[in-house]
């Protein structure tokens, strides 16, 4: 029998369908997922009145796609989650997809069966086989923001605030840049291209690009700009009448670093239709960053900083001679002086991490009129990103801040030390306290240097709902137009007796005592001049069993008077000025309760046996201390502050060692007083240096050279070893010898040295030393 007709028409069939189905492929390739909007506003209105999310599917093909056959999907092992109505796209058009969760067909339009984060997830489109067509990986927008393939149906996507709903994207330009933000040691070229054949304009200065900026024709020299003429820093920022404490303007001593800023964005028609891009190049040679820091780079209009109309960094039209120290633009608060910035961040081995633009607005109390001022950063959705997205600080498990400070060195009370807050909220870190993390940060505006700063968390409802997991709502920061709570539990503890063990419980149900007791702690022992009534930072979180706790906060008016009685400064009314704000006001009350009492005492006497004692206190310091020294020869030359090395290392060791020295033992003391206890000068037992009392062994000596202070403890300011040419091969500074100190010299040659040690009034021994 032949069957050739059989196997024919078998073979056409065959064919046929391999033909609807190679077609339906092609057709598949030509369906994209073209633009989203996860965080809608106003970017599109639906029928029924309500601001849902949507996607956009577009027909990049030139044939009509049957849709029936399609799904979208938000989860990759649910890929047929919602099925494409019966319904055609044409060649080059564009559907609407609003992502209500509604499942339905109203007013023309459809509406799907699944919601879209605005925190990012992905999107599946695929077909009736489960082939993704097309996949669009998770992505956080801002509010009305838009994710989209520029030109439609292409490989690049962008993110924009021009959303186009049902409309071709190709109004959205994008401008790529071939080398990426960082540190370079040779000079290069920057191209730059865009996507639909419009006109690409750029600036150097930080400003805006325009039509009117300069036309990009060929690649942009990025060079070595480093013996550039200083600029911004060469613009005075503080009152010409200088009643303030803190450091007036002064002109940078040399050069400062500097580095390329490049600001570019594409027009059509004189109109820009292109986000606009930051780039930061540093060009120099291969020890050019040489800091243990990260680097911070703000990229503004100068007229943001320094217009005497609207800049925040200077006095400006603002100034009021009669009232010099509290007036001055940058001394303006609220929204109103907030200017937008580009915040880019180096890690501190050189390496870009990522950039986006944010609010800046000045930050502080009189320090706003200090020549370097503290700058308070916002992350918003109007700015493109709700958060900074990183891990800033090594300590802190927070992966994401709303709002960053960048602390200014200036604070200081009495002396240049500069590292008093850090240090004290570093040592509190251990406590029950809420402490704002630090690092050092060198920070360039415009691409010119402008000191090292504090990079800090801010205190506010953010910062408390990252460190203990309550909602941002659930937390209740006093205010004085809010807080009923906090006032009518003063009022309690001032009209009843806290003697009586019933009342003091009460009060024990609406604040943490241990917290607060450490805090009290804190604050008193290091001096707090700018405190009770200043800086008196509390919480509480408005939940069940939720109670007022405190958090330690500026402390750059600390380290004064290590004499001064901080007992009788909260409990006998010594302040300038109360009210129950005041954290001494519930202090002064809880006094009366026996518990109490003996709780702070006990409390303090622990704190000052361990965590205040004089070995620690001085370990930490260095600590803090080394984080800071290494940018700090840079950061003078900009600030002319501190006014050297040297000086600093003196205001450190004058302010804040000696202060540590003494304070314990003082403090000791006045505790005992004020309990009636004995406050004999036997408590104390650390005394300067006595040469006669300090021994070297074993000399000579090989491996380990020890100090040995008969006394039990001494305090030696300083020890340098010398060779026998002069040079110094040794040198240790603040130690304190509790018996013995040792010391490791393996490392020398054989030969005659010679050990200096220094005491407090500086005077000094010198004791030959032989290493065999």
């Amino acid at each position: 029998m032949n069957n050739s007709h059989g196997i024919n028409r078998l073979s056409k069939s065959i064919f046929l369908i391999l033909g609807i189905c190679l077609c339906h492929s092609i057709s598949s390739q030509n369906i994209y997922i073209n633009e989203i909007v996860s965080d809608n506003e106003l970017s599109y209105i639906d029928v029924f009145g309500e601001a849902s999310d949507w996607i956009e599917i577009y027909n990049k093909g030139n044939e009509v796609i049957q849709l029936s056959d399609f799904y979208l999907s938000d989860n990759s092992s649910q890929l047929k989650k919602w099925k494409f109505p019966d319904i055609s796209i044409a060649p080059k058009e564009f559907l609407m997809i609003i992502a209500s969760d509604k499942d339905l067909i109203q007013g023309g339009e459809i509406h799907s069966n699944f919601k879209i984060s605005a925190d990012g997830e992905s999107l599946f489109l695929s077909d009736n086989q489960g082939t993704i067509i097309d996949k669009l990986s998770a992505i956080s927008l801002a509010e009305d923001m838009s994710y989209a393939r520029v030109p439609d149906g292409g490989d690049i996507w962008e993110k924009t605030h021009n959303s186009t709903p049902g409309k071709t994207n190709n109004e959205n330009n994008i401008v790529t840049s071939d080398i990426e933000s960082g540190f370079y040691t040779e000079s290069f070229s920057l191209t730059l291209e865009e996507q639909l054949g419009d006109e690409i304009y750029y600036t150097l200065d930080g400003s805006i690009p325009s039509s009117e900026s300069f036309p990009y024709v060929t690649p942009i020299d990025i060079k070595d700009v480093n013996n550039d003429e200083n600029t911004l820093s060469e613009i005075p920022n503080t009152p010409a009448q200088n009643l303030i404490v803190y450091k007036a303007w002064e002109s940078p001593q040399e050069k400062l670093s500097k580095g390329n800023v490049v600001r570019f964005a594409s027009f059509r028609n004189g109109q820009r239709n292109s986000p606009i891009y930051t780039k930061t190049y540093f060009v120099g040679p291969a020890d050019f960053y040489n800091y243990p820091y990260p680097v911070i780079s703000l990229t503004t209009d100068e007229n943001n900083f320094f217009s005497d109309a609207s800049g925040i960094y200077v006095t400006g039209d603002h100034y009021d001679p009669d009232n010099p120290e509290w007036s001055g633009n940058c001394f303006q608060k609220g929204i109103e002086w907030e200017r937008d910035v580009h915040f880019s961040y180096f890690d501190e081995k050189g390496d870009y991490i990522f950039s986006q633009d944010a609010g800046i607005r000045t930050h502080g109390g009189k320090t706003r009129h200090s020549t370097q001022k503290s700058l308070r950063l916002y992350a918003r959705n109007s700015y493109g990103k709700e958060y900074f997205e990183y891990p800033f600080f090594d300590t802190n498990p927070i992966q994401k801040y709303k709002r960053l400070l960048l602390r200014t060195t200036m604070g200081a009370w009495n002396g240049d030390a500069i590292i008093k807050d850090a240090f004290i909220q570093e040592l509190a870190r251990p406590l029950d306290l809420h402490m704002q993390d630090y690092r050092p940060v060198m920070v360039f505006l415009n691409g010119e240097f402008w000191g090292m700063h504090s990079l800090r968390e801010k205190v506010d409802e953010w910062f408390l709902a990252g460190h203990t997991g309550i909602e941002k709502e659930d937390i209740n920061r006093f205010n004085w137009e809010e807080d009923n709570h906090y006032f009518d539990m003063v009022s309690f503890m001032q009209s009843n007796d806290l003697s009586d063990p019933s009342n003091y419980a009460i009060v024990n149900d609406q604040m943490d005592i241990a917290n607060f007791i450490d805090y009290i702690i804190i604050e008193t022992y290091f001096r707090n001049i700018d405190w009770p009534c200043n800086n008196n930072e509390f919480w509480r979180p408005e939940i069940e069993g939720g109670k007022w706790k405190w958090i330690i906060k500026d402390l750059d008016a600390a380290f004064d008077d290590y004499e001064r009685n901080m007992f009788l400064w909260v409990l006998e009314n010594e302040l300038d000025h109360q009210g129950p704000h005041c954290a001494n006001e519930p202090f002064v009350e809880l006094f009366d309760n026996e518990t109490f009492r003996q709780q702070f005492y006990d409390r303090y006497i622990f704190m000052l046996d361990n965590f205040f004692s004089l070995e620690d206190l001085l370990t930490q310091l260095e600590m803090v201390k080394g984080t800071f020294q290494q940018g700090m020869a840079d950061h003078i030359t900009r600030w002319n502050y501190p006014e050297s090395i040297s000086s600093w290392k003196n205001d450190i060791s004058d302010d804040m060692i000696v202060f540590m020295r003494e304070r314990s033992c003082i403090v000791r003391k006045q505790l005992h007083e004020l309990y009636g206890l004995d406050s004999s000068d036997d408590i104390c037992n650390i005394t300067e240096i006595q040469f006669e009392e300090i021994k070297i062994v074993p000399n000579p000596t090989s491996d380990v050279m020890q100090i040995i202070c008969k006394n039990g403890i001494c305090f030696i300011k300083n020890i340098e070893l010398y060779d026998a040419l002069g040079r110094k091969v040794l040198s240790k500074e603040n130690i304190i010898v509790q018996s013995l100190a040792s010391y490791d010299i393996s490392n020398l040659a054989s030969g005659l040295y010679y050990l200096k040690m220094t005491a407090e009034d500086d005077d000094f021994k010198t004791i030959p030393i032989s290493i065999f």
